[in-house]
């Protein structure tokens, strides 16, 4: 039985005999590693003109083409890819990115696709069949219910507001 972790593989053909597997979607762990490349930021001191004075400022400084191989990277499970000699790049933590950067930029491009498509939010059309429980696959926690909210008796299962001391989320 698959992990709710396992979200399984898709296999991108390159060019020749070349493939890399990469996962069907990522965790969003993995895509907080790429994410991280967007928001990267600096303190930059400006001097005021005529004064010895300056200001501090808070600038952003996204590394487009390091979120790029980054969510690439994250994603790739396995490939056939070789150096010169022949070897398997490697894809253990301490390679991955290195082996990465490596690739040909075409075939880059290839698994960046896909990858972003993979991990695109859901359709409009996806979002219906989940709201209408279509093939939807939903299991809901425990207590929850099936009814239409009309069949939940009075106040049932609602939570106590902020402040209320009698409520189930109450510390007394």
């Amino acid at each position: 039985m698959a992990s709710y972790a396992d979200s399984g593989t898709v296999e991108v053909k390159l060019r020749g005999d070349w493939w890399v597997r990469v996962r069907h979607r990522l965790t969003q762990g993995q895509y907080n590693i790429a994410q991280a490349y967007l928001t990267n930021t600096e303190l930059v001191t400006v001097p005021k003109p005529g004064t010895d004075e300056f200001t501090i400022r808070l600038v952003a400084k996204p590394d487009v083409l390091g979120h790029e191989i980054a969510l690439v990277a994250v994603s790739i499970i396995d490939w056939n890819l070789t150096d010169e000699a022949g070897n398997v790049l490697p894809l253990d933590d301490a390679h991955r990115f290195d082996s990465v950067r490596k690739m040909d930029r075409e075939d880059f491009a290839t698994v960046l696709d896909a990858v972003n498509k993979l991990n695109e939010p859901r359709s409009a059309d996806d979002q219906v069949a989940f709201r209408d429980g279509s093939d939807a696959g939903v299991t809901l926690g425990v207590g929850a219910s099936t009814g239409a909210a009309s069949e939940v008796p009075d106040g049932a299962g609602v939570l106590a507001a902020v402040g209320d001391s009698d409520g189930p989320l109450s510390s007394g």
